[in-house]
């Protein structure tokens, strides 16, 4: 499916761990759960869907 879009919610932040999410999947969306509310979690999936890659760690 060429216009599946992979975006990744977690709670975790070890460096290891998310090192190797980038790594391996290379995600077009990538968010830690204690930095989105709602209101940021709509507009990043907004971006997201509009072609835009949105990640909350930078």
């Amino acid at each position: 499916m060429p216009k599946t879009k992979i975006v990744i919610v977690t709670s975790t932040t070890s460096n290891y761990v998310l090192h190797s999410i980038f790594k391996k999947i290379n995600p077009e969306g990538f968010m830690i759960k204690a930095e989105v509310d709602y209101e940021k979690f709509k507009k990043h999936m907004v971006l997201i869907l509009q072609n835009q890659n949105c990640y909350t760690l930078f």
